[in-house]
């Protein structure tokens, strides 16, 4: 969980072109996580970690 605190923090520290490029360098694989407004962007993002975290641990 703190691992996801950080990244949220990250996330909100970066303008909308960080936050693209970061999407779209993480998960080339889905084309459009990186459109939208920055705070749409970013809860896909964590949802995207989170559920990247949860396939970790198991």
């Amino acid at each position: 969980m703190k691992e996801i605190l950080k990244l949220e923090n990250k996330f909100r520290k970066m303008n909308a072109q960080e936050l693209y490029e970061y999407a779209t360098q993480h998960y080339p694989e889905i084309p459009n996580v990186g459109i939208g407004k920055p705070k749409l962007v970013i809860r896909r993002l964590l949802n995207l970690e989170r559920e990247r975290l949860y396939r970790e641990e198991k």
